[in-house]
């Protein structure tokens, strides 16, 4: 008597389901485990799955004949803000199994800019002219009018001239931050006691 033995494929009872793959910031990846019961007719089947929500993914693996509570990969990684939920469909050698998947995905912070400006001079410099909320990644200055004014060093340096100059700054993003750039507008003048040098013969 041949005896065929057909292939299963189905959830192990230790899984916790529906599956809640927790909180990712957005550009990032979250991993956990799903385990699976299968018993296959041949050797190395491969096990593959889709989902309904492009956010997650499978890891494709090779399976031996049969197994108990063997891992699978699920992978979530977000491109927009909010709840994403979705069809696991997991498949092996033609049998599917399924579950539904959820997930939070929370946006990169956004930098807030502050300005410290007001009244600005000739011939001076202004420390702490500027902020942000965002301490973690570079920043860099330009000035539309570098002979008006232009950052050095992270300080605002003017010079012996009057009118107006656009400060520009671009701060870089990174996992946790958007990149930002802003553009803030001074106009120069000379104090207001400064005295037009008198000439005589």
């Amino acid at each position: 008597i041949k005896v065929t033995r057909a292939t299963t494929l189905t959830m192990s009872s230790t899984n916790t389901l529906p599956l809640n793959m927790g909180e990712a910031k957005i550009g990032k990846t979250v991993s956990t485990t799903v385990n699976v019961d299968f018993n296959n007719t041949t050797y190395n089947q491969e096990l593959t799955g889709t989902c309904t929500n492009t956010a997650f993914t499978i890891e494709s693996r090779s399976m031996g004949e049969y197994g108990t509570n063997v891992p699978v990969t699920i992978k979530f990684s977000p491109a927009t803000a909010g709840t994403h939920t979705g069809t696991v469909t997991l498949s092996m050698n033609g049998k599917p199994t399924s579950f539904e998947v959820t997930g939070t995905a929370q946006d990169k912070g956004r930098p807030a800019f502050t300005w410290n400006l007001s009244n600005v001079a000739t011939n001076r410099e202004y420390t702490g002219f500027f902020s942000t909320t965002n301490e973690d990644t570079d920043i860099s200055f330009s000035s539309s009018d570098p002979s008006i004014a232009n950052v050095v060093d992270g300080t605002l340096v003017t010079y012996d001239k009057e009118g107006s100059a656009t400060i520009t700054v671009t701060q870089a993003g990174n996992d946790d931050w958007h990149a930002e750039t802003e553009s803030y507008t001074i106009t120069v003048k000379r104090p207001q006691n400064h005295l037009p040098l008198e000439i005589t013969e």
